[in-house]
């Protein structure tokens, strides 16, 4: 049976898409709004914890309307961020770093010939032609309306990650590839993976991984009651945990970078889906990978800026020739942590029935090495543009699985409210456009 990629869930298996790109924007005079927001908020160590429970954002007192109404359709979501006390809370246990040292097997077009598919299954993987041909199946028209696409294999108990090799990439199985390498007695629930390979002719890829058997959480999550939330919050908060414990391997030389898992630039949504700047004399040089978090940092800053003063020049406001790059308002001394960079209900997989538990966590192609903060700040960044879940979700447990061994020292301090804010309003400039 073919059905649309956008939502499937049924005792076969769930699968979901990536997030929908970025709604419209409203067009702001986006350096005032920075000049009025970096002026009341700080970065400046405290002696609190990180995550603070607080009823409002402060509003500048010299704010008019209209400023307020800019500086609110900048920033994605400035929801509360208040922390749930979790059972597990209390281990006082820190568990070792593990390193990561693992050579990947090159090429576009790689298969595992010793994978389970290939001891159930005689018959090769379906070629990217075949994956192709279900997806515009899948969606009734050319061309395909979504950047990529997750297509079933039911009966063979496989799901086809398809799409351009800008939006499907090798990285992502390799991310699978490692966690169940380092993971061998599933503390990291992830499918396995069974190969990539790309089209050269057209430039589209296809990742192959095994069906996961549930459902995905945001399709249960408004049925389920607070005590079966939170226990699969505390789960997730212990699988969290574990995957923050990986560590590059030449780290204790000094040598360590932000990027992929295999030394290529991050993956991540928020630079997938930069504007198209060929109307501009602007080239936007590729995510890194940045030989330390303070690069990351200056081309983070430095690429929000740029963007909203090449559509405001373009425009013929002044405001195109301001240079401003606040860089040193992001903490440079984080650490660098493997962060999953999509951790939202939609790709989190949980059994049937009464009290269910995490089956799998799937959605890793945004996954790589980034400054420790980027997982809470780009999962509530997620809940902003998928609408629908309840708010419980990133208002009441996100932080608490979030909040974990030892993030408030991770910070060394940092405020994580204002973080959050800053980092929402430079993604917001990113995507203030067409």
């Amino acid at each position: 049976m073919l059905v649309n990629p956008a939502h499937y869930s049924s005792s076969q298996g769930p699968f979901h898409q990536p997030s929908p790109p970025p709604p419209q924007a409203v067009e702001v005079d986006p350096f005032q709004s920075l000049y009025d927001s970096l002026a009341n908020l700080t970065l400046t160590a405290t002696a609190s914890p990180l995550l603070l429970p607080h009823s409002s954002t402060t509003t500048p007192s010299n704010h008019n309307a209209s400023a307020a109404a800019e500086e609110e359709a900048i920033i994605p979501d400035a929801a509360p961020i208040v922390s749930l006390p979790l059972s597990s809370r209390n281990d006082d246990t820190t568990p070792p770093p593990i390193p990561v040292n693992i050579i990947f097997p090159p090429g576009d077009n790689v298969v595992f010939a010793h994978s389970s598919y290939y001891r159930q299954f005689r018959e090769q993987l379906p070629s990217v032609l075949h994956v192709r041909t279900q997806a515009i199946l899948s969606a009734g028209r050319l061309p395909l309306p979504s950047p990529s696409y997750l297509i079933p294999f039911p009966g063979q108990g496989l799901l086809a990650h398809y799409g351009p090799d800008s939006n499907v990439t090798a990285t992502e199985g390799k991310n699978l590839l490692l966690l169940r390498q380092i993971f061998k007695n599933g503390e990291i629930p992830v499918p396995e993976v069974y190969g990539w390979r790309r089209d050269a002719e057209n430039g589209e890829r296809v990742v192959y991984t095994s069906l996961p058997q549930g459902n995905t959480l945001e399709d249960r999550w408004g049925g389920l009651t607070d005590v079966e939330k939170t226990s699969v919050c505390e789960e997730l908060r212990g699988i969290v945990r574990t995957w923050r414990r990986l560590e590059q391997g030449d780290k204790h030389r000094g040598r360590e970078i932000v990027g992929s898992i295999d030394n290529t630039p991050l993956n991540d949504q928020i630079f997938r889906l930069l504007p198209n700047t060929s109307n501009s004399k602007m080239t936007l040089p590729p995510p890194g990978p940045f030989p330390n978090v303070s690069n990351f940092h200056s081309y983070f800053v430095a690429t929000a800026v740029a963007i909203s003063q090449s559509r405001h020049a373009r425009a013929g406001n002044q405001a195109g020739e301001v240079n401003y790059q606040p860089h040193h308002l992001l903490p440079d001394n984080v650490p660098i942590t493997f962060t999953h960079g999509a951790l939202h209900p939609r790709n989190v997989i949980i059994s049937e029935g009464p009290n269910p538990r995490v089956v799998s966590i799937i959605g890793w192609e945004q996954a790589g090495w980034y400054p420790a903060y980027w997982e809470l700040c780009k999962a509530r960044w997620e809940c902003s543009q998928r609408k629908g879940l309840a708010s419980d979700w990133e208002t009441r447990y996100l932080p608490a699985i979030l909040n974990l061994d030892g993030f408030g020292l991770e910070m060394q301090g940092w405020n994580g409210r204002a973080l959050c804010q800053y980092w929402d309003y430079f993604v917001g400039l990113m995507h203030q456009w067409e």
